[in-house]
């Protein structure tokens, strides 16, 4: 037996294989890191487009004359978003619509705030850092919009 067991410590013939199994799950996630992040940033990227797509939409009806509600444009948001152009997973998209005052005569002034939770590829990551909020305040002439005085 002692001479067995020396024989296999000098032996290096699997070390290369050991050495790879020790070092695969640390090369894998790193892989699968970098195609998360990939895919965060074409989400963010979307979603930024999503906000400014949704936003013209606003102006653009208000111009023609279409008065349209906060509710419609958040429907807009989750129509755009749904679609074959971005395809979001319509059920961890949320976009909200709010009144802000305004501070100029003649505009109307919204926020509207988008949270969108994409999905994950590893799941030892937590969801709630992977969610993308993105905003932006929309502009809207309305003639009868008087502004608030501070």
């Amino acid at each position: 037996m002692r001479a067995v067991f020396p024989s296999l410590i000098r032996d290096r013939s699997g070390a290369s294989l050991v050495e790879f199994a020790m070092i695969f799950p640390v090369l894998i996630s790193m892989l699968l890191g970098a195609v998360q992040t990939g895919f965060w940033m074409q989400n963010y990227n979307a979603v930024r487009n999503i906000t400014n797509d949704v936003a013209r939409f606003a102006m653009v009806e208000y111009q023609r004359g279409n008065k349209i509600t906060n509710d419609s444009i958040a429907t807009k948001a989750d129509t755009l978003a749904a679609g074959a152009k971005y395809q979001l997973g319509a059920g961890t998209f949320v976009p909200k619509v709010t009144d802000k005052p305004t501070q100029v005569d003649g505009v109307r002034q919204l926020r509207l705030d988008i949270a969108y939770t994409p999905p994950e590829f590893m799941p030892f990551v937590d969801p709630a850092i992977l969610t993308i909020r993105y905003g932006r305040d929309i502009y809207l002439y309305d003639a009868n919009v008087k502004a608030v005085t501070p």
